[in-house]
């Protein structure tokens, strides 16, 4: 994003916010998809950030959030 993008002030606000990282390191994609999982982190970074809190991110490893989708209850 440069300072010559029409959104460059927003996604300044955003970042220096946390409210967005980007996709990687520095680097953002405005005119790419937001996925289910980054929706969900932005609004829980929204949220916290309305609230005056913080999302820690969690010491547990993803494997530990995968859920099995096929297995019958």
């Amino acid at each position: 994003v440069t300072e010559n993008n029409w959104f460059f002030e927003n996604v300044k606000t955003a970042y220096e916010l946390g409210f967005m990282n980007g996709k990687s390191e520095g680097k953002f994609d405005p005119n790419g998809n937001v996925t289910v999982v980054e929706g969900i982190t932005m609004a829980s970074r929204l949220h916290a950030l309305y609230n005056g809190t913080e999302v820690k991110p969690s010491e547990k490893g993803v494997e530990e959030y995968i859920f099995d989708f096929e297995q019958k209850f």
